[in-house]
């Protein structure tokens, strides 16, 4: 007992730098399932959208941007069923569930919603985001 501080529950993401989050719930509501505010000294930030869009090549919600930390992208899904457009530096490429994206610290990157259904889960190897 005592350990109840380690259990949260998700809430719902409201602002989120670099990004147009209303544009962004277009696609699918935003939820941080953690982060060093819900959790002390949690090292991890994880957040989920549940993607239930059916309109394709929706409106750019994201500008290019770094982090100091490394970035991860899971598109989950069945095969082919979600697919995204990750711009990692200077280059584009179409990306599709299910996967996994790597962006190391420091590499200008952003994702446009292409089509379909799934989750889209992103990690960040730091507790907090500025």
């Amino acid at each position: 007992m005592g350990h109840e501080s380690l259990i949260v529950k998700p809430e719902e993401v409201t602002e989120i730098k670099h990004h147009d989050v209303e544009k962004m719930k277009d696609i699918g509501d935003v939820f941080k399932y953690l982060d060093g505010s819900m959790v002390a000294g949690a090292d991890l930030r994880i957040m989920v959208r549940k993607i239930e869009s059916h309109a394709e090549n929706k409106e750019d919600y994201v500008k290019p941007h770094t982090h100091e930390v490394d970035q991860f992208y899971l598109l989950v899904g069945e095969p082919g069923q979600l697919a995204f457009e990750i711009t990692l530096g200077d280059e584009k490429v179409r990306v599709e569930s299910p996967c996994t994206v790597h962006i190391p610290k420091g590499l200008p990157h952003c994702e446009k919603y292409l089509k379909g259904n799934g989750h889209m889960i992103t990690v960040l190897t730091k507790g907090t985001y500025p």
